[in-house]
């Protein structure tokens, strides 16, 4: 709290007292204009400290230094990098290499100016010149700082893959999902469930705590959002999910199963970011509950988790030690016991030495998605996909391709059952606020054929369904999977493989309720406009056979 006073003391000390353009500036007065702005750069405050510059700069527009400052505030403004363009030009024009950083009476800018105007070419699509800036500021550097030569080799690489990813853009097609969904404000974090009836994620807008409850970089605490899909395919209007998952602080949305039954929410914890549950009792979202299991949440920051879609499999990222290098992604397996196995690192087929985040494992469970800075990227976090040959065995990523990638950061990307189409965070030029989540509509699927069994228990009297009735779906090849309906609805959602014969079992109030057999055709998965999923209603205690997939009507409202 004494943190955001200073802040807030600060920037109206800072933003009262700019000169006006008629006023002369004394040497004192830029002194003190320019020690206040490096202090906000110091303290990460870059959208405070870029005004402070920007009125310096009217009165000494030649001055390298001011440019340079301008400059790297805006590249860390998400939505504003493109701006340090000109400054950095004219930062580079007078640079030392004896820069003196705190120094008001500096005009020369430093040599790191080069490296800057690399980055701001690469996101404005500009990559022969980032690499000619690149170029020039690794001649300077030497070999004297290998993690810095590293990280401009990186750069060049970046620039390079980009160059030739925009030569073969993949098919597809980029929708924002607008107002419903999106606000002016920060955006992102989508998670489905496998029948796409649910969309949850994050978003900064003003939430549960009110228009005074913001962070220290005067942004709206995090708070979870949610729609659900109308009758005719679209998304209805969103809303703050639940008073009992959001609170005054940060809650994010990391992942969902497969029945839209569970969210996997992220919270803060002072700092140790740590992975929650909210269970879906009904209509009613219950408070989250920390996973008790401590080879999972560490000391460490666990910022994403995602669920197989039979519940067997957490994928989840952490930046503990022993990884690969910044954040690693890693896996446990439920146990017999119900617990979780200790955490095993996916390898460095998939990690890097640096970050990979937000992991989604389609319904298929071998198509695995994710989000690196590393690998063959294009710029920030791209998004990639890999296939489990084995346990723990993977085939080398591929990235997603331009346009779903971009050079700026793309991540959190989700597809639906049937792999036609995806969600995820991305910034993008006429976006409705700083990051805005998009749909991603792609006529060549990159997962395998799943079919998503959507059903609902009834009573015929309409009396409500017995609590933890569960539903348990096996496969001829002797695989199995178990789900509980939702009490209120009675909806349950099974992943289900074409070509095969299933048993499916009910069990109420510890009873065998109901029981039957089915085969499921290979054309299963498109019964209903390309939809991987099809539908039925079963009546407790029913002895009928009620599964006959040669007589399948009425799938429209599916969605």
């Amino acid at each position: 709290m004494k943190k955001i006073f200073a802040k807030l003391c600060l920037s109206f000390f800072i933003i009262s007292s700019y000169p006006t353009f008629s006023q002369s500036l004394s040497k004192s007065q830029f002194k003190d204009y320019f020690t206040q702005g490096n202090l906000m750069m110091l303290d990460n405050f870059y959208d405070t400290a870029v005004r402070t510059f920007l009125a310096l700069n009217k009165f000494d527009a030649a001055n390298a230094n001011v440019n340079y400052k301008i400059g790297v505030c805006y590249l860390h403004l998400p939505a504003q990098k493109l701006k340090s363009i000109p400054y950095l030009e004219n930062a580079i024009k007078q640079t030392s290499g004896e820069y003196r950083e705190d120094e008001p009476n500096e005009k020369n800018a430093p040599e790191d100016a080069l490296y800057y105007l690399g980055q701001a070419y690469h996101y404005a699509y500009r990559f022969d010149e980032a690499i000619e800036q690149f170029k020039k500021f690794r001649g300077i550097i030497g070999k004297w700082n290998l993690n810095l030569v590293k990280d401009v080799d990186h750069w060049m690489d970046v620039s390079k893959n980009a160059k030739e990813l925009i030569l073969k853009p993949v098919e597809c097609t980029i929708t924002n999902l607008g107002d419903s969904i999106n606000s002016e404000f920060a955006d992102y974090s989508p998670v489905i469930s496998a029948d796409e009836s649910i969309l949850a994620f994050t978003s900064r807008r003003l939430g549960t705590g009110g228009p005074d409850n913001k962070t220290i970089d005067d942004l709206y605490y995090e708070d979870i959002w949610v729609s659900n899909r109308g009758e005719y395919g679209t998304w209805r209007k969103s809303k703050s999910i639940s008073k009992t998952i959001n609170t005054d602080g940060n809650e994010a949305t990391i992942g969902m199963s497969a029945d839209g039954q569970q969210l996997y929410v992220y919270s803060d914890d002072n700092g140790d970011g740590n992975i929650y549950i909210s269970k879906l009792d009904g209509d009613y979202w219950n408070a989250p509950y920390k996973i008790d299991a401590s080879n999972i949440n560490s000391t460490k920051w666990e910022p994403s988790a995602c669920i197989s879609a039979d519940g067997n499999t957490m994928y989840f990222v952490s930046d503990r030690p022993g990884g690969y290098g910044g954040r690693d992604i890693y896996q446990c397996h439920r146990l017999p016991n119900r617990n979780w196995s200790e955490p095993e690192n996916l390898g460095p087929t998939i990690n890097t030495s640096y970050d990979e985040d937000a992991p989604f494992i389609h319904p298929d469970g071998v198509t695995f998605f994710f989000s690196s800075t590393g690998h063959y990227s294009m710029g920030g976090f791209d998004i990639f996909y890999s296939t489990k040959v084995a346990n723990n065995i993977w085939t080398n990523p591929v990235n997603m391709g331009y346009p779903i990638n971009t050079t700026d950061d793309d991540i959190y990307f989700v597809t639906s059952s049937d792999g036609r189409r995806a969600y995820y965070a991305s910034f993008r030029p006429n976006g409705k606020g700083e990051k805005d989540i998009y749909m991603v509509s792609m006529p060549k699927p990159f997962v395998k054929t799943v079919a998503i069994l959507v059903g609902w228990l009834k009573n015929r009297d309409g009396s409500p369904i017995p609590p933890n009735s569960t539903v348990t779906v096996k496969s001829s090849k002797g695989e199995s999977t178990a789900s509980k309906a939702n009490e209120a609805s009675g909806k349950f959602v099974q992943s289900l493989f074409p070509g095969q014969d299933y048993e499916i079992t009910i069990e109420a109030n510890g009873n065998k309720v109901f029981n039957d057999k089915f085969f499921l055709p290979m054309d299963s998965s498109y019964l209903n406009l390309g939809r991987g999923f099809f539908q039925r209603t079963i009546y407790l205690g029913d002895t009928t056979r009620w599964f006959s997939l040669n007589k399948v009507t009425d799938t429209s409202s599916a969605i």
